[in-house]
């Protein structure tokens, strides 16, 4: 679920639990772990072109299997950052359900329904027929310090300064929380 966007990049807020279909990107990507641990394979690509065209943004499924080189795999676990390379391909195989923070750029995949991945194409269709629940956006009014408003969607909050962006939610009772530069994920 898109849970915030800056000019094109975006954060994406996933539900790991069990083992994903493989993915990649024509540029670099991050996974932040916010709770629970998450098994992330990687694969260089042989011909990443192929898949992941360097004029495509966004993430692209990759149909079974990635032909190329293993270059191995991340064991995170709560707070824990793993790049995904340009050019490779990734999985998520988590054992206990945990919750994956995304930064990557908008494009046409997103991750949907457990296990389920659908396209923004078909996600009208999903969204219409019910079959997730979408939950409200709430929003405050502007700081009158910062400017910037705050945002709610489902357990998590989203705020920022004009330095960092702040994330809260609440996981096994307690409550959790990322900050994270906003410079950071503005970048390019």
């Amino acid at each position: 679920m898109v849970v915030a966007l800056n000019l094109g990049y975006v954060l994406e807020a996933l539900r790991a639990e069990g083992r994903s279909p493989w993915f990649a990107a024509s540029h670099d990507e991050f996974a932040i772990v916010l709770d629970g641990k998450v098994h992330v394979d990687l694969v260089k690509l042989a011909e990443p072109d192929k898949f992941a065209a360097p004029d495509k943004q966004g993430t692209v499924r990759i149909p079974g299997e990635p032909v190329g080189k293993k270059m191995g795999y991340v064991k995170a676990s709560r707070g824990h950052q793993v790049m995904l390379p340009k050019g490779a391909a990734y999985r998520f195989d988590a054992q206990e359900p945990g919750v994956v923070l995304m930064q990557t750029i908008l494009g046409n995949c997103r991750f949907r329904n457990g296990q389920r991945f659908v396209t923004s194409e078909e996600l009208e269709v999903v969204m219409n027929t019910q079959t997730i629940p979408s939950p409200a956006v709430q929003a405050s009014a502007a700081n009158n310090r910062t400017g910037y408003r705050s945002f709610t969607l489902g357990g998590f909050q989203f705020s920022r300064t004009n330095i960092f962006v702040h994330i809260g939610w609440t996981a096994k009772g307690q409550a959790m929380s990322h900050t994270m530069s906003a410079d950071a994920f503005c970048a390019q």
